[in-house]
């Protein structure tokens, strides 16, 4: 198979969770023996892209229109996400077979998918799946986040209880920045860390326990000093961070959205975003009873696990899924 991305950003430049879904996903089928290519502009929301390769992905600008054209008429399936969702719908019309991969449930954005009868739908939870499914009456499939199939976050330290920080990843305000800052304020004898989200403004008046770490493509090494991940977000469809943590056993303590509670399951520690007291319980309990931690751990590690087998079979199939998509649509052009 041939696979064209149509996206408005990719790694090493842009970290998130999105393209970082995108790159695992990538890495899987260029292992089976398939082609990757990214289309993104050359700059876009203050990152900017070349020609290049990035772990066997081919990174394409393609400044022209031919050239753009040229990559469609060489691809067997286009991809796309977010930001270019509609402008590749449009671009593509019946060309080829086009994929949205859909990471919210911000469906209203997206009524024009219905209205495509070449377009199908990723998903990356049940829960999606099936509020999506009133909506959409397009050929889907469910794919979790694929973060974890290499363990490409895994820390060198076998043991995160004898780390010392308490660690938010992005400290945008959905992510939960602003209860970052209650917490550490309320805990001001314990360590923090704060990093530097790849998107949105960023709450970084902090109090001076909070260290504060620049975006990074090096994720490891943070995870390297973290002993408990915090995860208060407004709104998650999934949540990578989850993923990454609890395959190295750190504890996760997270507001229960629909997709941290499909990610994490029993491995979570759950609290409300109104009750910033309980967070501070939470938290405390987790990370001075060395009794208590190692459950947790023990827990994040099997829910690591678990996600790890179901990850592999849910690869292969999507393999298929892609293979029938492109099968249907050539035999249907006949």
């Amino acid at each position: 198979m041939k696979l064209l991305w149509i996206i408005h950003g990719y790694l090493p430049e842009l970290n998130a969770g999105a393209e970082t879904y995108t790159h695992n996903l990538n890495k899987y089928l260029i292992r089976q023996g398939h082609k990757i290519c990214v289309l993104v502009p050359p700059k876009y929301s203050n990152y900017s892209y070349s020609n290049s390769f990035f772990e066997g992905v081919h990174i394409s600008i393609a400044d022209t229109k031919k050239e753009r054209d040229d990559l469609v008429e060489w691809s067997d399936v286009v991809l796309t996400h977010l930001d270019f969702t509609q402008i590749t719908m449009e671009y593509i019309r019946s060309y080829r077979p086009v994929i949205w991969v859909s990471h919210n449930t911000f469906f209203d954005n997206y009524n024009y998918i219905n209205y495509n009868e070449n377009a199908s739908i990723i998903y990356n939870s049940y829960a999606m799946q099936e509020i999506g499914s009133k909506i959409f009456k397009n050929n889907t499939f469910v794919l979790h986040p694929p973060s974890i199939i290499d363990k490409p976050y895994s820390i060198l330290k076998p043991n995160p209880s004898k780390n010392k920080y308490i660690t938010l990843i992005n400290c945008n305000k959905n992510k939960g920045g602003f209860i970052l800052k209650e917490i550490a304020k309320k805990m001001w004898n314990y360590s923090f860390i704060g990093v530097v989200g790849a998107y949105d403004a960023q709450i970084l008046d902090l109090p001076p326990n909070v260290k504060i770490v620049q975006q990074t493509n090096k994720i490891q090494e943070v995870y390297n000093e973290t002993k408990i991940i915090l995860m208060p977000s407004i709104y998650e469809s999934w949540g990578m961070v989850a993923s990454e943590a609890i395959e190295n056993g750190i504890p996760v303590v997270a507001n229960k959205t629909f997709g941290l509670a499909e990610n994490l399951g029993y491995a979570g520690t759950y609290c409300s975003l109104d009750n910033i007291d309980r967070w501070v319980e939470s938290i405390r309990l987790i990370y001075d009873n060395p009794e208590i931690y190692k459950i947790k751990s023990d827990q994040s590690l099997a829910r690591a696990k678990e996600q790890k087998e179901s990850g592999k079979k849910e690869l292969r199939n999507c393999e298929s899924f892609l293979k029938n998509i492109i099968d249907n649509f050539n035999l249907n052009k006949l």
